[in-house]
């Protein structure tokens, strides 16, 4: 029953390749679940109920007895208010980062189950755009995936996510390492956008000149052919109103220590408080550094 439910999965998806693109799987695991070798996972199940818009129930997914064992309570992926991505499991091996410090780990974070942790946020190629302390700590604990928001940096610089959905499920600074992932997917060039082209060329090099790269380079040269700052266009998709807004949330996140950019998050200091606060701390750090180095 579950391999012709999932058959029907499939086909309504397009292909094994791409449901296990969407899943954030190697396409061994759905090729296991197709043969009978292995059972498809309850969050997975939820997932494909969500990809497919119901047609395929988790209930026709997963075996008999973990149906019967949940059958009082409603376990479905809301219809409204979704998060402005996806929430899949990325396998640890197929997920890049610039960064290599494990030191990132403190024994205090060890102790703490990872489940309890924030989710990390991926790009459409698995590329960490915020997390990496989590990141760290499954790979620590010899976790095979971590749960992940996705985030197409090309459907949100074309303007596909509602703003107000970054504001209700993420942080300000992971919406502050969101809008640094796609300023850098954009280009950091304001105004007119003469540098399209060197970034067609590089895109091609890549093998990545899909029609998704391309619609988004046309959105982005219209939006700054209006005069729109890029980063005006980057605080309008996120949902920080004016670019003073995120500029000065982006100087707490890259000037400010841990304990000051928590409490942003928290909503304890406001931005511009915070912003005032962080120029003083990176002043003393400036300042001890020279004492030490004289």
């Amino acid at each position: 029953m579950q391999e012709v439910m999932l058959d029907k999965a499939i086909c309504s998806i397009g292909s094994v390749k791409h449901l296990a693109k969407k899943l954030g799987i190697h396409r061994e695991h759905v090729y296991a679940w197709i043969k009978g070798v292995s059972k498809i996972p309850l969050e997975y199940a939820l997932q494909i109920e969500y990809l497919t818009g119901g047609e395929i129930p988790w209930k026709d997914l997963v075996p008999f007895h973990i149906v019967q064992r949940l059958k009082h309570l409603t376990l479905r992926l809301p219809k409204f208010d979704l998060p402005p991505c996806e929430l899949v499991y990325v396998a640890i091996e197929r997920i890049t980062t610039t960064t290599k410090d494990t030191d990132l780990i403190s024994d205090e974070d060890k102790l703490i189950p990872v489940y309890k942790h924030r989710s990390i946020c991926v790009d459409e190629q698995n590329k960490l755009i915020f997390g990496e302390k989590i990141f760290y700590l499954y790979k620590f604990q010899a976790k095979k995936t971590v749960p992940a928001w996705r985030i197409s940096l090309a459907d949100l610089a074309n303007g596909h996510y509602n703003s107000e959905l970054f504001v209700k499920n993420f942080l300000i600074s992971e919406r502050v390492d969101i809008g640094i992932a796609l300023e850098k997917f954009l280009g950091s060039r304001q105004g007119y956008r003469t540098d399209l082209a060197k970034l067609k060329n590089s895109i091609d090099l890549r093998k990545k000149a899909s029609k998704a790269m391309r619609l988004v380079n046309k959105a982005a040269q219209v939006s700054l052919q209006k005069r729109m700052p890029l980063r005006q266009l980057v605080a309008e998709r996120l949902g920080f109103g004016s670019h003073f807004t995120y500029q000065n949330a982006k100087r707490i996140k890259l000037l400010g220590n841990i304990e000051l950019i928590e409490k942003v998050d928290q909503k304890i200091i406001s931005i511009s408080k915070a912003k005032k606060l962080s120029l003083v701390l990176f002043s003393q750090k400036n300042k001890n550094i020279n004492k030490i180095s004289a």
